[in-house]
């Protein structure tokens, strides 16, 4: 859910700025789009079409990373020193890297972007690090390219108190610590609130986890729609956090790593670091998020305002480059 979000707006983006111009995926072999062309990204279609262009384009997530493994790191690296044309990084997430290699190829390869939006303070703070000071005016504090959804029209939040019984969402995905046992925890919670339980899985692996856990699996639909709507959020995934976001939805996040913490610290959300902490923790700050509803609801909507804001620097980069 999450990976189609971002190609979507990332062509959503593209297609404004440049509507005249011949778009190309790189995508696995097999995959197709009803409007651009999709060429095999390890085939010599697809390197053929991505020395030729006159824009490459990263769009977003968290590509530069050795945590999936080196060898992601360095497909992507490869691609960037491949480039012929300009290169535009959209919404990009930089963290700490697990290997010494992984630090040295961010630092030998983001000098080479014309432009690089930043998904958070973190990601900025690393990309500086990387880039001498002569050009972090390459660098823009933007957002998520996943806010590029709804932004002219906030969704309303829902409403409060419930009018029927509290329908609780849950994004779960694998982890060191996949032996929790999530199903006690929604037991205790049912019992407690008489909640009705919703799952989203953001990848295919997530599934598994909300069946274990006795969770109904939303209908996949294309993001953000959920239906029906929760009135919270307990949410491991970084997109789970932002669809619950787009639609004024409280949450909890459950951080498995430093960029679900730090968005939900930018929301003024609730935060459980599973890193550290037992499953059984998250109750307490569940009976808080309730206890506080709609305070954590104006932190939510005053706080995601901004980052649409941020958003806007995709769009606003894109323009001014497409001048020059």
């Amino acid at each position: 859910m999450g990976d189609d979000a971002l190609l979507d707006q990332t062509l959503q983006l593209l297609t404004d700025t440049y509507p005249d111009a011949t778009l190309h995926i790189l995508g696995a072999n097999g995959q197709q789009h009803p409007h651009h062309r999709w060429v095999n990204r390890f085939g010599w279609d697809g390197l053929r079409a991505w020395r030729q262009a006159d824009v490459a384009v990263f769009g977003g997530g968290g590509l530069f990373q050795d945590h999936t493994s080196l060898a992601s790191l360095l497909y992507y690296v490869a691609l960037v020193w491949l480039a012929k044309g300009r290169i535009i990084m959209l919404g990009q997430g930089f963290g700490r890297m697990r290997t010494t290699w992984g630090e040295r190829l961010l630092r030998w390869t983001l000098p080479r972007a014309h432009w690089i939006g930043c998904r958070d303070a973190h990601s900025l703070q690393t990309a500086q690090q990387c880039l001498p000071p002569c050009h972090h005016h390459r660098l823009t504090l933007s957002a998520d390219l996943a806010w590029g959804y709804l932004r002219h029209t906030l969704a309303p939040p829902p409403p409060w108190p419930p009018e029927g019984s509290l329908i609780m969402g849950w994004s779960l995905r694998p982890t060191n610590q996949n032996g929790h046992d999530w199903q006690s925890v929604l037991t205790q919670l049912g019992n407690q609130t008489g909640a009705t339980h919703y799952g989203v899985a953001c990848q295919p692996c997530d599934t598994p986890l909300l069946r274990n856990a006795g969770i109904t699996k939303w209908s996949q639909g294309p993001f953000p729609h959920l239906s029906p709507t929760p009135h919270l959020m307990v949410a491991m995934r970084y997109h789970a956090c932002v669809l619950a976001a787009l639609h004024g939805i409280p949450f909890c996040a459950l951080a498995y790593d430093d960029k679900v913490r730090a968005l939900a610290h930018e929301l003024g959300q609730p935060c459980l670091d599973i890193r550290h902490q037992q499953p059984h923790d998250v109750q307490p700050l569940i009976r808080q998020l309730l206890a506080h509803y709609q305070t954590y609801q104006v932190q939510l909507m005053t706080n995601r305002s901004h980052l649409y804001a941020r958003w806007e620097q995709h769009a606003h980069v894109l323009r001014t480059l497409s001048r020059v």
